[in-house]
């Protein structure tokens, strides 16, 4: 019961304050100094003693201090009680502290918060130390395939970017192979071209030749091009069988349709996937190797084509007319538009989009294979295999890995044909030039000899050239000027040209579109008379295409002396492949390599470098992983586990497979001290702080470096030695608040006391931690230790997965959440509450996702410092495995970073007249900041006007707040001029793609971008 005095006075029957839920420091004293002492005040009069003389009750003996009422500290008896109440004051006041440091919400010292989380097993996270992918560059000047063993604990450093910071130290956490050939890797840069030229003998106009590319490793998606409207299907050739094969005749030396066309059947034959015949598709564009070919628009050109029958080669020729030629730095090389003689323009026909090639795939045969150059190209060349069957191959067969690279990597050179071949591919025709007479003056003109000039003896020109018999056409190329054939050559050039050689090419076209390709048989220099004119002439013998004599009827006469052209002095132009020009980019998990490379394998990360495709001029480099490895027809492709961030040019783009993971911390062996087995409990202190922890797959996703030897051996790390018996070699380590490491052994009770020895303790541990280790990208250049034939290192990404050691607020949050999971998680929420405990991981959120009629747990995770986990980053393929290992393996779970949004906004304020404006406008900023910062949202946090308001209205100076613009930040977006009630944070979600597809999204974090905030302030003096 309680009560007041009649005057007013304080309660004097306290009791103890309730406390509602949820408080930050509960309240728990009973009394003030001035209520004590006025309780005293209150009671002392009516304090009732037994009577001494057996009065009655009630009587002056019962209350012998009620004539006290003194209230003036100057009475000793009233001092006193003010002493006392002052004794009591401070007594309640450390009750209180006492009681809030018993609760882990309420504690303010870390010892207490230490101890709590330790009666529920829980222990402050050190933190982390930073990880990073460390590349390595192998000496390859004098050997382009060494081979170098880089051990784990190479160690590497920073160079500081910022002024004052100093260098750090990372070791490498794997021993790995480095290669020479892996030092900087060319993507594939093109695709080949097989062209071939479609001729039919019936016809003897060359116009009806056709250029054709065959698809002769599957690799043409056909079915896709059709489909969108790229490819006429009517375009497309199909050839089931040799003998459709007569009027093809390829391009490239050594290129065997027929024989493609039966291994195509045989490859059919073992696996169902590939069609037994071969398809080819119209070519309009061409690429020639090098950028100075020369070429313009106008140019003629001529393809030749050859194939073989019975050893004999059988040659055709088409002349095409250059469109369009443009040079390709990049790739050097020179694209070509052709348009075949004939046709007003070239056709544009795309090259249907490529896919990976379908081929025979790979077996380990019983039977040994010899090594050669021929079973070389029917083994890899011709088949797909993956890494571990072309490991398997090699390893039965006993094939030399190095003369293999070698072989494999040979630039087949251009098959010479036998003296009086012809060599096929692109010729260019580099002069052109008229026949002899086509400047000579008409017949009619002449000064006559006699009255009857056709009729006098002697006349050198009895009849026209122009009108011969009367009547055109002119005389041909083929004739003099009286119509006799020739003698000493086919035809004349007008001029001399000296550069023309037995073996080159020519090409005669007529006004009508005519076209003759014909070979140069001999070529000589002549003086020549005839046409009423002189003059030096080239004198031509021809053979046709197919290397035979020109018969009479091979000599069509619509090539007439005046009209008549020739385009001459042929030049070979090798042939390029086509350009693979789309990027690499965000869309792209499968990356071709330029050739084979041996040995990757998957699991291996990879650094990525090249210019961005879209931002010219800028090179970035990152960090993939490789999920498998493909051997294609000779070319290794990488699928990779997840695309790149960014875009990169293909031709820029470069590849280094010796990467090996590291982490921040340098290695320390030292002796701890001696170990004395009379004294119970032995501690002893690391000299090199702090002791680096690393992202681990474990519950608590962190692994220390630590390893403690007593008499040279190892002891085991217990979280507590109550868990040890009297013979368990185990000792646990503390960290005290300054970041002192201690390593405590047991009392033999729990835990075995060190052997008696002099230094026979020691440890080997690394130090460094925190977020002092992520270094910025390519700023790790040095080597600390440098293995033989490793020349540079380098970071293809920025350090990144640290976490600081936690604070009092993390513990606070995390401590409980640790009982909720105990080590497994079960229900959904555990998911989170699991995350939420793992080193390195910020904020969590789960939700529950239907697909189809399973339910997927999709997790969503931040860092604990601001950012987005890149998907291939350590802390993040850490959580993964521990969730797979700790989680209900009968439903599924998905873990993915979080997608960041932005909102931004603008506002009038009117601010108290009195104050600085900037002032008042840096603590809005500075609260705005604050309060919807990354530490401050959570995923799928929702932002409203409301809280935007009240945020404002929050900051000292602020009289009121008018919310002008309040959206998300999005392209073509304003901040002002909309303002949204509430903008939403989406949480994980499934949505579909363009193709209908289900497409799993992650949860949102929205925060204010800081460069988005407009503020208008206005001074008021309410």
């Amino acid at each position: 019961m309680s009560g007041t005095d009649p005057c007013g006075a304080a309660e004097f029957d306290p009791r103890r304050p309730a406390n509602r839920p949820g408080l930050a420091e509960i309240a728990y004293r009973i009394g003030t100094h001035s209520a004590f002492l006025a309780r005293m005040l209150h009671r002392i009069p009516r304090q009732e003693v037994e009577d001494p003389s057996g009065g009655p009750m009630g009587g002056p003996g019962r209350h012998p201090l009620r004539g006290l009422s003194a209230r003036d500290t100057s009475d000793p008896s009233i001092a006193l009680m003010d002493a006392w109440a002052a004794a009591l004051d401070v007594l309640s006041f450390y009750s209180e502290r006492i009681a809030n440091e018993g609760y882990l919400p309420t504690a303010g010292e870390r010892r207490s918060m230490v101890e709590l989380a330790r009666s529920i097993g829980y222990e402050f996270a050190p933190g982390v130390a930073a990880s990073v992918h460390l590349a390595f560059t192998v000496e390859s000047a004098d050997d382009p395939f060494r081979a170098v063993e880089v051990p784990a604990g190479t160690g590497a450093m920073s160079v500081p970017q910022a002024k004052g910071a100093l260098p750090q130290g990372y070791e490498t956490v794997e021993a790995i192979t480095a290669r020479a050939e892996w030092n900087a890797i060319p993507a594939r840069r093109e695709e080949p071209q097989h062209l071939a030229i479609y001729h039919d003998p019936a016809a003897k106009d060359p116009r009806h030749g056709g250029l054709f590319l065959f698809d002769l490793d599957n690799s043409f998606d056909i079915e896709a091009a059709i489909a969108a409207d790229q490819l006429d299907p009517a375009d497309v050739v199909t050839i089931a069988d040799a003998a459709s094969l007569d009027r093809y005749h390829p391009l490239a030396a050594g290129l065997d349709l027929v024989a493609a066309l039966a291994d195509r059947q045989a490859d059919a034959a073992l696996n169902p996937e590939i069609e037994p015949v071969l398809k080819a598709v119209p070519a309009s564009e061409v690429h020639l190797r090098g950028t100075g070919t020369g070429l313009a628009p106008g140019d003629r050109l001529l393809a030749v084509g050859a194939r073989r029958v019975a050893g004999q080669q059988v040659v055709t020729a088409a002349a095409f007319r250059v469109e369009e030629a443009e040079p390709d730095r990049a790739y050097d090389s020179t694209r070509l538009l052709l348009a075949p003689f004939g046709r007003a323009a070239a056709r544009r026909l795309r090259l249907p989009p490529l896919r990976m090639a379908k081929l025979r795939i790979g077996t380990v045969p019983a039977a040994p294979v010899a090594f050669s150059a021929a079973s070389v190209g029917e083994q890899l060349r011709r088949t797909a295999w993956s890494a571990a069957g072309l490991g398997a191959f090699l390893a039965t067969q006993s094939w030399p890995r190095l003369q293999l690279m070698r072989l494999i990597r040979q630039v087949p050179e251009l098959l010479a044909p036998p003296l009086g071949e012809a060599v096929p591919g692109f010729h260019a025709l580099r002069q052109v030039a008229g026949f002899f007479g086509n400047t000579a003056p008409r017949w009619e003109t002449l000064a006559r000899q006699g009255e009857n000039r056709g009729g006098k003896e002697g006349d050198p020109y009895p009849t026209s050239w122009d009108m011969p018999d009367g009547k055109p056409p002119p005389r041909s190329i083929w004739t003099d000027s009286q119509g006799q054939p020739l003698t000493d050559a086919d035809a004349y050039l007008e001029r001399e040209v000296a550069e023309i050689a037995p073996g080159q090419w020519a090409l005669l076209e007529s006004p009508a579109g005519g076209v003759l390709p014909l070979r140069v048989a001999a070529a000589a220099g002549a003086s020549l008379s005839d046409y009423a004119i002189s003059g030096k002439a080239t004198a031509l013998t021809f053979r046709r295409a197919d290397g035979e004599d020109l018969a009479s009827n091979d000599k069509p006469a619509a090539y007439t002396f005046r009209t008549a052209r020739a385009h001459v002095l042929s030049q070979h132009l090798p042939a390029a492949g086509a350009p693979v020009r789309d990027p690499f980019g965000e869309d792209s998990k499968d990356l071709a390599l330029d050739t084979l490379y041996l040995d990757l394998r998957p699991g291996r990360p990879v650094s990525v470098s090249g210019e961005r495709a879209d931002a010219p001029g800028v090179s970035q480099s990152e960090t993939l992983e490789i999920a498998e490895v493909l051997h294609v027809g000779g070319v290794t492709r990488l699928l990779l586990k997840s695309a790149p961030a960014l875009a990169y040019r293909r031709d820029s783009l470069r590849v280094n497979a010796n990467v090996a993971l590291a982490t921040h911390g340098d290695t320390m062996q030292e002796a701890l001290g001696s170990g004395d087995a009379a004294h119970p409990n032995q501690a002893f202190r690391l000299s090199k702080t702090p002791l680096t922890f690393v992202s681990a797959a474990t519950e608590s996703g962190i692994a220390t470096t630590l390893t403690v030897r007593v008499d040279g051996v190892a002891w085991r790390e217990l979280p507590s030695l109550h868990e040890a018996g009297p013979e368990d070699e185990a000792y646990q380590v503390r960290i005290d608040e300054d970041g002192t490491t201690r390593v405590v052994f047991g009392d033999g009770v729990h835990g075995r006391r060190p052997s008696t020895g002099a230094l026979n303790i020691t440890a080997t541990y690394r130090a460094g931690i925190g977020p002092e280790g992520e270094a910025a990208d390519r700023t790790i250049t040095q080597l600390r230790t440098r293995p033989l034939g490793i020349r540079a290192v380098v970071n293809p990404s920025a350090a990144a997965g640290s976490a600081a050691p936690q604070s009092l607020r993390d513990v606070r949050i995390r401590a409980p959440r640790s009982v909720r999971t105990l080590g497994r998680i079960v229900s959904l929420t555990d998911h989170a509450d699991f995350a939420l405990t793992y080193a390195g991981i910020g904020k969590a959120a789960v939700a529950a996702l239907w697909l189809g009629t399973a339910r997927i747990a999709h997790l969503t995770v931040a860092p604990e410092k601001e950012g987005v986990f890149e998907e291939g980053a350590t802390t993040l393929a850490n959580l993964r495995a521990a969730v797979a290992r700790f989680r209900d393996p009968t439903h599924e779970a998905v873990v993915a970073p979080h997608a960041a949004r932005l909102f931004r906004l603008s506002a009038t304020v009117q601010h108290e007249r009195r104050r600085v404006a900037a002032d008042v406008e840096s603590a809005l900023r500075a609260a705005l900041a604050e309060r919807f910062g990354y530490l401050a949202r959570n995923l799928a946090q929702p932002v409203s006007a409301a809280e935007v308001i009240a945020a404002m209205h929050a900051v000292p100076g602020v009289a009121g707040v008018t919310l002008t613009g309040l959206s998300l930040y999005e392209e073509g977006a304003t901040a002002s001029g909309a303002v949204a009630a509430l903008l939403r944070a989406r949480p994980a979600r499934m949505e579909q793609d363009a193709a209908g597809r289900p497409l799993i999204l992650p949860a949102e974090l929205l925060t204010l971008q800081d460069a988005g905030v407009a503020l208008t302030l206005e001074a008021t003096d309410a």
